[in-house]
């Protein structure tokens, strides 16, 4: 017997008081997606939608399934695409971002600045500065003995050295079209 096929559901939000909403995606039921909204809005999540549900109360809102899809990759899509068509990106909505995890994703100015504020606050901290910029010198310092020793090996060296060298003959041979007028 085969196991039924996931189905990803992207569901709409509603605050009946303001008329702001969220798109968002589960593979849960939304019932359950909902309470989770809820829940972290109890537990003191400031996101627009967590603090809206705390300000007006959790009944003044609507939930509805919009589409299901058959994979995380068509719901995705589907879920940037809605975002933008319902314009719910905050200050208008309470979405904070377009198209979670894919690239060429919409930041909104909320969530910017947000994140802006964040790491001002973080790289002012003696303790956070210092930890983090002591892993960015040991990353450094890492990639560099790394490479050294990379071309301590004569084979290495000599791929190195092939791929330059194919680099270079690239290079000069669009050079060389773009002067004589080919590209």
């Amino acid at each position: 017997m085969n196991a039924p096929a996931k189905v990803w559901i992207v569901y709409l939000i509603t605050c009946t008081t303001t008329g702001q909403q969220y798109i968002g995606q589960t593979s849960k039921r939304v019932a359950t997606r909902w309470s989770a909204h809820v829940s972290h809005a109890a537990k003191g999540m400031t996101y627009p939608l967590q603090e809206a549900i705390r300000e007006h109360g959790e009944g003044v809102f609507t939930v509805a399934t919009i589409l299901c899809c058959k994979s995380k990759a068509d719901t995705d899509w589907a879920e940037k695409h809605l975002i933008n068509q319902y314009d719910t990106l905050a200050p208008k909505g309470f979405n904070l971002i377009a198209g979670v995890g894919m690239p060429g994703r919409v930041v909104s100015p909320v969530a910017r600045a947000r994140h802006s504020t964040t790491l001002r606050e973080l790289w002012t901290d003696p303790e956070y500065r210092a930890r983090n910029i002591g892993n960015s010198r040991k990353a450094l310092e890492i990639a560099r003995s790394r490479l050294e020793s990379a071309l301590t090996i004569p084979e290495r060296r000599a791929k190195i050295a092939r791929a330059r060298a194919g680099n270079a003959l690239k290079h000069r041979t669009i050079r060389d079209h773009r002067q004589g007028g080919l590209l």
